[in-house]
């Protein structure tokens, strides 16, 4: 029988949690900024009413929702659909539409630069220049400031397991 020392994994960034609680929209991704990553933030674009990276001189309240990773598929985007990306590299389609979490618990994993988080800890939305490990929209623990917007009415769940992942509740 195996053991669990700690706990068992959270799940993949972009994997809705406790789905009985949530509310998801079908959103149209922008073509020229597209979010990039499952499970990060993303801002809606006033001008053309589509989903986006969010960007630095976005406020609060651009941001829009969580990207949500569609089931049952793990990635290969329009291109090449129902092809699987090895785990944590999924790459989202970069036209079509997208789902967004507007209310509800999701899985998402940690900028690499984000502290470690607690139970209860507000959420922040990174919007800094991207680097390897920190995608822009990516989820951060860190105080908000100059590259770092808190979300209101989010929190998170615990903190990150071994591979950076944890869960969020958003707007609940």
């Amino acid at each position: 029988m195996v053991a669990y020392t700690t706990r068992i994994d959270v799940g993949y960034p972009g994997t809705m949690n406790r789905v009985h609680t949530a509310d998801v929209l079908a959103e149209i991704i922008n073509t020229t900024t597209p979010p990039l990553t499952y499970g990060a933030m993303v801002a809606m674009d006033s001008a053309t009413g589509t989903i986006r990276v969010p960007t630095g001189t976005d406020t609060i309240s651009a941001i829009y929702g969580f990207y949500v990773r569609p089931y049952v598929t793990q990635g290969g985007g329009p291109v090449s659909p129902i092809v699987n990306d090895p785990l944590g590299t999924s790459t989202p389609p970069s036209s079509g539409i997208g789902n967004v979490m507007k209310r509800g618990f999701m899985s998402v994993r940690l900028n690499t630069a984000s502290p470690a988080v607690v139970k209860g800890q507000a959420v922040g939305v990174f919007i800094g220049t991207a680097s390897a490990g920190n995608p822009v929209g990516g989820v951060t623990g860190a105080a908000p400031g100059a590259t770092v917007l808190a979300v209101p009415g989010s929190f998170f769940m615990g903190p990150a397991d071994a591979n950076g992942f944890t869960e969020v509740a958003y707007n609940i």
